[in-house]
């Protein structure tokens, strides 16, 4: 191996620039509502008389991905996080690119609280903020910013489940009902 190796020879400004390249090739493009539509199943909720559609992230890979590098949501779309256990949840807006509002649910499917997740200033940001569930949870509900005050939805409202769907552990926990 002593043929001429170009990367050995780039000094630190050139490399470091190579480095951000790779990174830039490895983050999702930006990413729409259609790109969700092949990674996540969706399916209808209702809170009290407001029907909507979310996308079920119900495992760690899809919880972890979550709404990041997401431009913009469809109005009454949003996701849904169903957890192992009920306790109390943190979330972060970690490449997360639009405000978004986050309701907790406890075991029973109740609105424990909402809250408005704001995006960091940067991608790059340290300071990334964070948000956690008022009392234990085992649902969250992401959709667009001020949506639970919109549609005036109160602490104890009732998430419902009202159409079939694939996930083996979103029924188990959140019976369908028509």
């Amino acid at each position: 191996g002593h043929g001429f190796h170009p990367w050995r020879t780039l000094r630190s400004g050139a490399g470091m620039a190579r480095i951000l390249i790779l990174i830039t090739l490895s983050l999702p493009w930006l990413a729409s509502a259609r790109d969700l539509d092949k990674l996540y199943e969706k399916a209808r909720f209702r809170l009290g008389k407001k029907e909507f559609s979310a996308y079920i992230a119900d495992d760690d890979q899809k919880r972890a991905q979550g709404l990041m590098f997401i431009e913009k949501m469809p109005e009454d779309t949003g996701m849904l996080f169903v957890f192992e256990e009920e306790r109390v949840q943190g979330f972060w807006m970690k490449n997360t690119l639009i405000p978004l509002n986050i309701g907790f649910f406890d075991a029973a499917g109740k609105l424990v609280d909402a809250q408005e997740m704001k995006v960091a200033e940067s991608l790059l940001s340290k300071e990334i903020p964070t948000y956690q569930s008022a009392g234990p949870a085992l649902f969250a509900l992401e959709m667009n910013s001020k949506w639970f005050e919109k549609h005036k939805i109160q602490k104890g409202t009732k998430l419902e489940l009202i159409s079939k769907t694939k996930s083996h552990i979103l029924p188990q926990k959140l019976p369908v009902r028509r």
